[in-house]
């Protein structure tokens, strides 16, 4: 699940493509991580995501520049350590639905297949980093929505809800790497536009 290497999304808004994301997958220490960089983003701004390699739920997460490190999750269990500047948030999981960290671009969207295939999850608890932090459920179910032109014959769907919208991740049942996901009530696309670099 989710090969190593080099995939790229377009950010689309009401269709009009308003940044790229490009995200490196490799394994690291036994663990997988993901690594983002979007543009137009601060220069050198990038996100770290460490997840656990059986259940490929959330360890850890970092964002910032080379210079400094704006926010950063760590989870142990049940429990979530958000530091955010100067402030320490903590965070407990709701039962049965293992943490995962959400932020402004692709990163978490990419792995939330995989995720909740390993992880046998049907919900999870988020937390939703962004202009405010959000901590609250998202749970997943059957996707029934009309697969768009963009999304390859082959694809699997999933229907996911949170943070007050419904969306739908189109990705490969092979390897769970996502090609695209929709946010209709929002006119909001990630969609893949490169095929990974080995």
């Amino acid at each position: 699940m989710l090969p190593n290497g080099i995939y790229t999304y377009g950010i689309l808004e009401r269709g009009k493509q308003l940044a790229t994301s490009t995200i490196v997958v490799s394994r690291v220490n036994g663990a997988l991580t993901i690594e983002e960089h979007a543009s137009p983003m601060e220069p050198g701004e990038k996100t770290l995501r460490t997840l656990d390699p059986s259940t490929l739920v959330t360890r850890s997460y970092t964002t910032g520049v080379p210079e400094r490190t704006v926010a950063t999750v760590t989870v142990s269990g049940n429990n979530a350590v958000l530091q955010d500047g100067t402030s320490t948030t903590r965070f407990v999981a709701g039962r049965g639905a293992p943490f995962a960290v959400s932020d402004l671009v692709v990163g978490f969207w990419f792995h939330l297949p995989a995720t909740l295939h390993a992880a046998h999850a049907r919900t999870l608890t988020l937390i939703s980093l962004g202009f405010a932090t959000k901590v609250g459920p998202l749970t997943a179910s059957a996707g029934t929505a009309v697969r768009p032109s963009r999304a390859p014959k082959h694809d699997a769907a999933i229907s996911v809800t949170g943070d007050g919208a419904t969306g739908t991740l189109w990705y490969d049942p092979q390897t769970f790497v996502l090609d695209e996901f929709d946010v209709p009530t929002r006119q909001f696309v990630f969609a893949r536009i490169a095929t990974p670099a080995r």
